[in-house]
């Protein structure tokens, strides 16, 4: 008979909160559950993180347009329902706490669905790679990203991670191999670049050729450097997901007294008593 596995409650803790009670003043302290796991909980952490963000505005208002004559709590709710108006056109990446605020301020529920549909995105984002290339290549053409995700398949394809970790290490690899060769693409092009128009200055006027100057030299040099940093990144990421797979080493007692022991990296060791 096959055995289910019950869905397991969500999980509380005991904690001691403090507060003023508005009447006399004094600081009282009360302990009380509070939900650690489960949608409930990842509930109470959005509402506890955006709850403060009205008053702190209505402030701001009142310090920075003091004697102006305008209301700071209508200049906040203003503030909010032009939050409310454009979120439909803002990307989920540029949502700020504020924006997601003030749908909350308007409908609870429509704020947690729109928190989902965040974390949603940050799941793709780790999921294809494009956060990783997002972090050191902002600003970059289709065909940039296309070549990055080429090669970040391609040693997916190779390695099959199967965590987390070996993911991760994965996006290193390909941050660093696309670092290396930026930086070589960079320090070959000012290095020849300058040979070429040296010598078409040249054969133009008739000036003797001169090797660039200091300044020159000195960039190619430190292109060449950042270079050899991300290749030696590549090659120590290298070596930690190499390292990784040989931690895992599988025992096998057989009969007789014979013990096979097998690593990730298919080699099998056979040993008889």
């Amino acid at each position: 008979m096959r055995e289910t596995t019950k869905p397991q409650p969500p999980r509380r803790r005991r904690t001691h909160s403090k507060m003023v009670n508005p009447e006399t003043g004094e600081r009282q302290e009360f302990e009380r559950e509070v939900l650690i796991t489960g949608a409930e909980a990842e509930a109470n952490m959005l509402v506890a993180k955006i709850a403060p963000l009205f008053g702190r505005l209505v402030k701001w208002y009142a310090k920075e347009y003091a004697g102006s004559g305008l209301d700071p709590r209508k200049q906040a709710e203003d503030l909010e329902t032009f939050c409310r108006e454009r979120i439909a056109d803002v990307p989920l990446e540029k949502i700020a706490w504020r924006d997601i605020n003030a749908v909350a301020r308007a409908d609870l529920g429509e704020a947690i669905e729109l928190w989902k549909r965040i974390k949603q995105a940050a799941r793709e984002e780790l999921a294809t790679g494009a956060r990783t290339f997002e972090a050191v290549f902002p600003e970059s053409e289709p065909i940039d990203r296309a070549r990055y995700m080429a090669l970040r398949e391609k040693m997916s394809e190779g390695w099959q991670p199967r965590s987390g970790i070996e993911h991760a290490l994965i996006d290193m690899l390909a941050m660093s191999f696309s670092l290396w060769l930026h930086w070589t693409e960079i320090a070959h092009g000012w290095a020849t670049g300058f040979v070429k128009e040296s010598i078409e200055i040249e054969e133009r006027v008739g000036l003797n050729w001169r090797p660039p100057n200091i300044k020159t030299a000195e960039a190619v040099e430190r292109a060449n450097r950042y270079a050899d940093g991300y290749n030696r990144q590549f090659l120590r990421t290298l070596r930690q997901l190499r390292d990784l797979r040989c931690y895992h080493v599988a025992i096998i007692n057989q009969p007789g007294g014979q013990v096979n022991v097998a690593t990730d990296g298919g080699q099998q060791v056979n040993v008889a008593k």
